[in-house]
């Protein structure tokens, strides 16, 4: 699976969504969840590394903001459920209207661009320019990805797989909130 994904990224082309089982689909969406997850940490630890070695400070993260001013609940219901539904809807769903290859690529390509560019707003103005896409490679990577699982699973899978990716990258937040523990 791993190599049809790379495969795909280095060479997007519309697919019609596969028929397989919901049990065949749960399986890649799980496995689509662990290459993310992996793709995220790893570029998290690089990122941090950069951010140190350079001395650059990116200033409060929305998420720390979103943990100080409002309960659990909301946080779960922006991060978890309506931020992917509303991303998936305005960044993969089109995806399939695409029919042209070459059309088609540049397409994807784009949603996974403007996807990671929204994702700057996470971070204070003051950084430097060429800091940014470094900042948003997690989620132009996450957004590969999920292009990937749009055309191949269909919408609801890209939607599902996206609000597991923030479940489980919300989870130590919330853990460290509910028991007071200081993030910075």
């Amino acid at each position: 699976m791993l190599k049809t994904l790379i495969s795909f990224i280095k060479n997007p082309f519309p697919i019609v969504a596969e028929e397989l089982s919901m049990a065949e689909k749960w399986k890649i969406t799980l496995k689509l969840l662990g290459v993310i997850i992996f793709s995220s940490v790893l570029a998290g630890i690089s990122i941090d590394l950069i951010l140190n070695a350079t001395n650059v400070d990116t200033g409060t993260h929305a998420m720390e903001t979103l943990l100080e001013k409002y309960p659990l609940i909301f946080i779960v219901g922006i991060a978890v459920l309506i931020a992917p539904a509303l991303e998936e809807l305005i960044f993969r769903a089109p995806l399939t209207l695409v029919k042209k290859p070459e059309v088609f690529k540049i397409v994807y390509y784009l949603s996974a661009v403007l996807f990671a560019s929204v994702h700057l707003s996470n971070f204070e103005s003051g950084f430097p320019l060429w800091l940014s896409p470094l900042l948003v490679l997690p989620q132009f990577f996450a957004g590969l990805v999920l292009g990937y699982t749009r055309v191949r699973l269909g919408l609801f899978w890209s939607i599902t797989l996206h609000a597991l990716h923030n479940g489980l990258l919300i989870i130590p937040l919330l853990i460290a909130k509910a028991l007071d523990i200081p993030l910075s």
